[in-house]
């Protein structure tokens, strides 16, 4: 199960967006996955192709080795194509990062306790947000976002297909992978999922 909202405010330069993910799964009666994701920024658009923002998230993957993972940060960002039929947005900037990286007991191949640990370090964000028309009623997305930190680097890519159905309601076909390039022991790198969702825009 998958739910996700996205809300948007503009009001001529700023806009401000909130996005909050929650997924949760279970495999022959175990739970498999656990994780909520939240994030709010704020532009402010000082030329056609320009933006200044303020970003900030926060995610609790119970399966991921990490508790709590923060990142507060500035950038900007740059409309690379803004067309009839194609938008495609590139945004970057530096911030600081806090893991929280969950404590492991002494079970093999681990032959000490690892401890819970608090991880501070300054990072980068860096997101790529494409569009593109086929048709009136067909739009094809692909949004990858990468924060970098010393500890692990994320790395999340997400293509999906989304076609009108009737009035605002929209079907979405979507393919997810999310990676970590250091996760803690025991843990996997690489998450993907395959998801068929119903969306509803309020305009």
């Amino acid at each position: 199960l998958a739910a996700a909202i996205r809300l948007k405010h503009t009001n001529g330069p700023w806009s401000e967006s909130v996005h909050f993910t929650g997924e949760y799964d279970k495999d022959d009666h175990q739970e498999t996955e656990n994780r909520i994701f939240g994030s709010f920024q704020m532009d402010y658009r000082f030329n056609p192709k320009w933006t200044a923002l303020i970003y900030t998230s926060a995610e609790n993957d119970k399966y991921s080795g990490f508790g709590w993972r923060y990142f507060f940060g500035v950038g900007a960002g740059y409309d690379v194509i803004h067309s009839a039929k194609m938008d495609w947005v590139l945004q970057g900037g530096p911030g600081y990062k806090i893991d929280h990286v969950r404590a492991y007991p002494a079970t093999p191949p681990l032959t000490e306790v690892i401890p819970e640990t608090v991880e501070e370090s300054l990072g980068l964000a860096m997101a790529s947000r494409f569009k593109y028309r086929l048709t009136d009623k067909i739009n094809l997305t692909n949004d990858t976002a990468m924060i970098y930190a010393p500890l692990s680097t994320e790395i999340e890519n997400t293509i999906a297909l989304t076609a009108d159905l009737w009035g605002n309601l929209k079907v979405r076909f979507s393919y997810e992978i999310r990676h970590d390039t250091d996760p803690p022991p025991e843990t996997k790198q690489t998450n993907a999922s395959t998801r068929v969702s119903l969306v509803y825009k309020v305009d």
